[in-house]
């Protein structure tokens, strides 16, 4: 709504005109049917009272209208104009609720002052006795309340509709929690509706009892006179005399059925507006209940009194259960989100812990062929340590021979002294004597490589246990060639020492071979030695290695049961990834269900949650 700097009091001014005009005339008849006032007094009196009334309500009224409305008028311009904060509308809303009661308190005031002017013209002009003056008086005091009450409601219609259009652009929640509603009460309306219309009426009725027995000078045109008259009034005759009966009669029902329907109207004014409030909230709260929350419509409110802070109150559970439902569908729709990601991730995460457990089962797999591998190898290279020790044992024995054919070589280079005699016959046998020693300086030759072959595979015995069991083998071949060859010398020696008378000339040179052969022989047991030492290094060495090939068999033992134990805990996994993604299913399904409770919320009155911010 849009109005200019005067609508409101303009608008305020005009709502009076009518309930004012309508109160006068009521309060005339009124007061004039309690003190059964004759019909020529009655129209000079009616004459009167419109006097005062026309200028009580087009001179008076305006003015007054204006000074006490010209401030909020102003205010409600500012508003509306948008120059007005939270605090400023809570404020601006205080002082338009409270206006009511000022319009209230005018409109008594303005009818007391006329109900004044009127008893004095009455006891001044028309000359009333002064206890019906005073019952006139008392009976316009109750018309001017129920005036006042009139202005209240039809003040309260309109600001209700501007408090609420303040309302609806947000007020302040610690004012309002603080003040609770800025009108009046519904104690205070109960007192002004019921119980001071009924408790004044009671004292009218008391009054109008009491006038059938008081007397009152009564002029002969049977008008109600004073017993102060000025000589020209005293002329006519008149007496003292009580009301009769009937008129009695007719004056205490009228009073009573008046004072009955009025204090009707009133109590069905203020129970009217009980149940109107009562439907409301009715009506909210079962909107509430037989559909979604969001549908429920907001009640209207201007913070007046208590009822209407109980609609407020409700407006904002409303507004709250909107929120909450608002945000619980939020809240669904990433849950539901959460739930398809994690679904993903369960399924993906299912799928790389199969891969992963089937990996894990080859590796374990692979793992306990290794140990297997690890156990034959640490067998076989205590193979080779015992061959290397039996090496050994056997260079050992060989050199000890070698030694012991040294020694035989002296001798016979001894004895050979003593036949050389017969050596010297053997001079045409020193030739193949010759070839034989040629053959064993090869055959030395040969064995010095295959020493220093079984020397290199000494060195790389890690490599395999044949190689060097290979080269033991040609060792050995090499030992029975020299044997052989041995063997042919003896021979031949046999065939010198038979042959010994011919080989005299040569036994010298036969000595020198023979020394030379002792070198050689010496030179063999070298090597042999040499063998030995490489043989106990290959022993030491091949030890070493099964104790590292020991530790590593107990190391792959190890990584085998941690294989095993990983290996179960994927599968674990794997379970988990199940159950997951069964608890992620359930996750969708509820965010479905929360989606379903508030997509009938989808559509909101933006106008109605402003107006409860």
């Amino acid at each position: 709504m849009s109005y200019t700097y005067s609508d409101f009091q303009h608008r305020m001014f005009r709502a009076g005109v009518i309930p004012n005009l309508f109160s006068a005339l009521f309060i005339f008849l009124y007061s004039a049917c309690v003190i059964s006032m004759p019909v020529k007094t009655g129209l000079s009196a009616f004459c009167i009272a419109v006097i005062i009334i026309a200028a009580a309500q087009f001179i008076f009224a305006p003015l007054t209208n204006f000074l006490v409305s010209r401030k909020l008028s102003a205010q409600l311009e500012c508003w509306k104009t948008g120059r007005n904060d939270e605090a400023g509308r809570t404020g601006l809303l205080r002082k338009v609720m409270a206006y009511p009661a000022l319009k209230g308190a005018e409109t008594f005031i303005y009818f007391l002052l006329c109900a004044c002017v009127l008893a004095f013209v009455y006891d001044r002009v028309l000359h009333l006795d002064p206890f019906v003056n005073l019952l006139s008086f008392t009976a316009c005091i109750f018309g001017a309340y129920i005036s006042m009450l009139l202005a209240l409601a039809f003040s309260e219609r309109i600001c209700s509709a501007e408090a609420g259009d303040i309302i609806a652009h947000g007020v302040s929640w610690n004012g309002v929690m603080k003040h609770h509603y800025f009108g009046l009460s519904l104690r205070m309306l109960f007192i002004l509706y019921i119980v001071i219309p009924t408790v004044y009426s009671g004292l009218l009725a008391f009054l109008v009892v009491k006038a059938g027995y008081v007397p009152v000078v009564i002029h002969d045109n049977g008008a109600f006179l004073s017993l102060h008259l000025s000589g020209p009034e005293a002329q006519g005759y008149f007496f003292r005399d009580r009301p009769s009966a009937s008129v009695q009669m007719v004056r205490m029902a009228f009073v009573s059925c008046t004072n009955i329907g009025v204090l009707s109207v009133l109590a069905f004014l203020y129970f009217r507006r009980i149940a109107t409030y009562t439907t409301q909230m009715q009506d909210a709260l079962s909107g509430m209940n037989s559909s979604n929350v969001t549908h429920a419509a907001l009640v209207p409110t201007d913070l007046s009194n208590d009822m209407s802070y109980t609609m407020y109150l409700i407006n904002r559970t409303i507004i709250l259960f909107r929120l909450i439902l608002e945000r619980t569908a939020g809240i669904g729709c990433r849950v539901e989100k959460a739930a398809q990601e994690l679904g993903a991730i369960s399924g993906e995460t299912a799928s790389t812990s199969m891969e992963q457990s089937a990996g894990v089962r080859e590796i374990l797999a692979t793992m306990e062929e290794t140990d297997r591998l690890s156990r034959s190898v640490e067998s076989k290279i205590d193979e080779v340590h015992a061959v290397a020790r039996r090496t050994s044992q056997d260079v050992e024995s060989g050199s000890e021979t070698v030694r012991e054919n040294l020694k035989k070589m002296q001798e016979i280079t001894e004895a050979n002294h003593t036949t050389i005699a017969g050596i010297q016959e053997l001079c045409d046998k020193i030739n193949c004597i010759w070839d034989i020693v040629t053959m064993i300086n090869s055959v030395t030759d040969q064995t010095k490589i295959i020493a220093f072959n079984a020397e290199l595979e000494s060195a790389g015995v890690s490599e395999s246990e044949c190689s060097f069991r290979n080269v033991a083998g040609e060792i050995r071949a090499l030992a029975d060639s020299t044997m052989e060859s041995t063997g042919k010398i003896k021979e031949q020696i046999q065939e010198i020492q038979a042959s010994s008378d011919g080989l005299i000339i040569t036994a010298r040179s036969c000595m020198e071979k023979i020394a030379e052969g002792s070198r050689l022989t010496r030179t063999f047991e070298n090597k042999f030695d040499d063998i030995r030492r490489s043989s106990e290094q290959t022993a030491a060495s091949s030890d070493e290695i099964g104790q590292i090939i020991r530790q590593q068999t107990a190391a792959f033992e190890q990584i085998v049961v941690t294989l095993r134990q990983i290996s179960a805990g994927v599968e674990n996994f794997s379970s988990s990834t199940q159950t997951i993604s069964g608890a992620a299913a359930s996750l969708r399904q509820a965010a479905d269900r929360l989606g379903k409770l508030t997509d009938s919320g989808s559509e909101k009155n933006n106008s109605e949650e402003g107006g409860q911010k």
